[in-house]
């Protein structure tokens, strides 16, 4: 497997390096260019470092090269640890005197394996992978499923024209100027338009009271704006269906054409339910309203809590799809692998949870990852609500870490299981996700709750609802003829729902 996180303090090798289980991993890769021994090709010999001494017997079934643009079918000729390299491998052409005298007299040398490629790669970065044999891609046996493959690049030692990369900082996007909308219109938009401007130009003046001088100057310009907007291109913009601003325009282009204008459908959400039981089936059309001040969460038909909840009108939502519920989903946390300061990326795809839901948890579900608390404060309060993202899991494997007891309090030599989830492209993840550990302040603490806590974590229980509730069948009234039957409706709020497809 490969890592998807970055981690701002890897400690993985050097607890490896420690620890007293047998477990090996890769320590670092160089490759020898300049510095390669008489005979040996440029940028096609690898020296992999090992953490532990490199196993014996390795062979080419044994090692992949994978990744690079332009170059992609870089394979493995040979490969031997350095200080095995004796006098068969010089007689056998696969390497020359030189070379077996210069991997004999490493530092080291019995944690080398030199691996020798048919031709050097591109500028793209490549992987070397440990793997058990040519038709298992798993880690070969005893050694950390983390650590069974690093990342290099061909040319590393290449001379280039542009500058070193400077250290931007630990994984900060970049700050966003306010857009300029070129299309405002009309006084609202307008009105927002002119103090973004502002902001910019005049980020000192924050005047915002409509009793100030600037403020009304402001708003006569927005209301001025809008008039003209409107007389200098009402008729035109509704003479043509991409500027029709008007409903009505907009259907009567369409009629020309013989295509009827639907009237749209009512919005949904991803709404998650926590339960208090470890299993619930929960069926769909179960209705859900948005919170009301002063009532419990869970409001039970029929009750006068129910009834103080909808005279306060609240939006309505309904379940659009049965759904099984587990305790074990009210939260699930991500597992770093030991490893702190750690993140998801832009566009990842997979990661791995704590513990082994495979028996509860199965591909085509959802979950959303949230960012709980504040990376950098802990409180709840200051988390970003922005930063939530839905995804569909498309496959969902039961895995363990061996090296899992070794990051406990106190470190023991049990292994952590894992459950490895992989989700769709299209739900990329659209923002850096922070999966560090904080410091819970005292005075946000709950009651029995661990002082340190993960900023994000990822919370199952989803369920798909759709705005607007199902009431009972209306019996429509007569209409007297000779007149057009055209009843009317109790209530005029009506919900226009599309078809779901589960």
């Amino acid at each position: 497997m490969s890592i998807q996180f970055r981690c701002a303090n890897p400690r993985r090798a050097q607890v490896l390096s420690t620890a007293s289980v047998a477990i090996n991993g890769i320590d670092f890769l160089e490759v020898l260019d300049h510095d390669a021994p008489a005979g040996a090709p440029p940028q096609r010999t690898l020296l992999v470092q090992m953490i532990k001494n490199a196993p014996w017997g390795f062979t080419t079934a044994n090692v992949r090269i994978e990744g690079g643009v332009r170059v992609t079918d870089v394979t493995v000729e040979w490969a031997v640890r350095a200080a095995d390299a004796g006098a068969g491998d010089v007689a056998a052409g696969r390497m020359t005197a030189a070379e077996r005298v210069f991997y004999n007299n490493l530092p080291n040398a019995d944690r080398i394996l030199v691996v020798r490629v048919d031709r050097d790669g591109d500028f793209s970065t490549y992987t070397l992978r440990l793997v058990r044999s040519l038709t298992d891609a798993r880690p070969p046996v005893g050694f950390d499923p983390i650590l069974s493959a690093v990342d290099f690049s061909f040319k590393v030692e290449c001379p280039s024209e542009f500058d070193c990369v400077t250290d931007q900082g630990p994984l900060l996007e970049p700050a966003l100027e306010p857009t300029i909308d070129y299309l405002a219109r009309d006084y609202a938009s307008l009105r927002r338009l002119l103090f973004d401007r502002l902001a910019v130009v005049a980020p000192e003046w924050r005047e915002r009271n409509p009793a100030d001088l600037g403020v009304a100057i402001i708003e006569g310009l927005a209301y001025i704006g809008d008039y003209l907007s409107y007389y200098q291109d009402a008729v035109a913009a509704e003479a043509y269906l991409d500027t029709a601003r008007r409903r009505v325009s907009v259907r009567r282009h369409a009629r020309l054409l013989d295509y009827p204008l639907d009237d749209g459908a009512n919005a949904r959400a991803w709404v998650q339910i926590r339960v208090n039981v470890a299993s619930l089936t929960l069926p769909a059309g179960r209705p859900l309203l948005t919170r009301v001040n002063g009532l419990p969460p869970v409001l039970r038909p029929d009750s006068n809590e129910l009834a103080r909840a909808r005279q306060s009108r609240p939006v309505v939502f309904e379940t659009m799809h049965p759904a099984q519920l587990f305790q074990a989903h009210n939260e699930l946390r991500f597992y770093t692998w030991g490893e702190e300061g750690c993140s998801l990326p832009v566009g990842a795809t997979r990661a791995s949870l704590h513990g082994d839901l495979t028996a509860t948890l199965k591909a085509g579900e959802v979950l959303i990852f949230i960012e709980q608390r504040s990376p950098h404060t802990g409180y709840r309060a200051d988390a970003d609500p922005a930063r939530r993202h839905a995804v569909r899991l498309t496959r969902v494997v039961a895995d363990s870490d061996p090296l899992g007891g070794q990051f406990a309090d106190p470190p023991t030599n049990a292994a952590t299981p894992v459950t490895e989830i992989e989700w769709m492209a299209q739900d990329a993840l659209p923002f850096v996700l922070d999966l560090s550990l904080v410091q819970v302040p005292a005075d946000d603490l709950d009651a029995g709750g661990e002082t340190r806590q993960p900023a994000s974590v990822a919370l199952g229980n989803i369920v798909l609802a759709d705005h607007g509730e199902t009431l009972d069948a209306e019996e429509l009234p007569p209409v007297a003829v000779p007149q057009r039957y055209r009843p009317a409706l109790r209530r005029r709020n009506v919900t226009l729902a599309a078809d779901f497809d589960p």
